[in-house]
């Protein structure tokens, strides 16, 4: 928790070594299948990132305590094979802008903290996504005032 939390956090989606981001990587390059990736870390001394378990555990807690986290649940969905990266991406980046709950709730505020680790880390995946994509499609044309 903490500072040390948030470090750790930052190390695991931004590292140069970290295997949550190597996983991230080669899941939104679609060179090969999320069930390929994650066989050929497991039978690599690479191993499988931590966060591939972590999605589907940390999907089910934001159903049960109803806190709202598309990008983590996209990012459960793309582990389990059900969506595409890109599918993830458009569906997430169409998401209908809505204003926040109010604060009188009950456990509002655990939540929400909760949320906004959740999506940040989340984010990391799909920015990786996004670098990925303008490699190889070249950066976006550009639109002159």
């Amino acid at each position: 928790g903490g500072l040390a939390g948030v470090g750790d956090l930052m190390l695991t989606c931004l590292g140069a070594d970290s295997r949550n981001k190597a996983v991230g990587f080669a899941v939104a390059s679609e060179e090969k299948s999320v069930a390929e990736v994650l066989e050929s870390r497991a039978a690599s001394l690479a191993g499988v990132a931590e966060g591939v378990a972590t999605a589907p555990a940390a999907a089910k807690l934001c159903e049960q305590l109803k806190v709202d986290a598309p990008i983590f649940k996209a990012c459960d969905q793309i582990l389990k094979g059900t969506i595409t990266p890109k599918e993830a991406l458009d569906g997430c980046m169409t998401l209908p802008l809505r204003t926040d709950a109010p604060l009188r709730r009950k456990g509002f505020i655990k939540r929400t903290i909760f949320a906004h680790v959740v999506t940040a880390g989340a984010a990391v995946f799909v920015s990786s996504f996004i670098r990925r994509r303008r490699k190889k499609e070249g950066p976006p044309p550009r639109v002159d005032e």
